[in-house]
């Protein structure tokens, strides 16, 4: 009896990316605290329909503050990076009067534009 073709390859396999899987519970935990309410009386609240709704409300209209909050921080540092000045280029090209950074750059500039010197 011959066997039958392997269906999955290295290369077919869904390799997961980023956080590994969590149990629902501890997901469940996590979006709580995240919405200020306290996992250890959450059903106790839950019980209680109006109360529930308002803290849902009110907890994740401030994770959605906090969230812009840190995007907002994060894009700040980022933008911040961006405008701060180099400092002045001091490697010099040894054929012409170009400037450079890194000695990387020169190299290249050596090979492509001045090839065989």
């Amino acid at each position: 009896m011959q066997s039958r073709p392997r269906r999955n390859l290295n290369f077919e396999r869904k390799h997961p990316r980023g956080d590994p899987l969590r149990w629902y519970k501890d997901q469940l935990k996590s979006t709580l605290k995240s919405t200020n309410i306290d996992p250890a009386h959450w059903e106790d609240i839950l019980a209680n329909r109006p109360l529930w709704r308002h803290t849902i409300k009110t907890g994740s209209a401030d994770f959605e503050k906090a969230r812009v909050a840190r995007a907002e921080l994060k894009r700040r540092k980022r933008k911040q990076r961006l405008l701060l000045s180099k400092p002045a280029p001091s490697i010099p090209c040894p054929q012409c009067p170009h400037m450079f950074h890194e000695t990387l750059g020169l190299r290249s500039h050596l090979r492509f534009k001045h090839p065989g010197k």
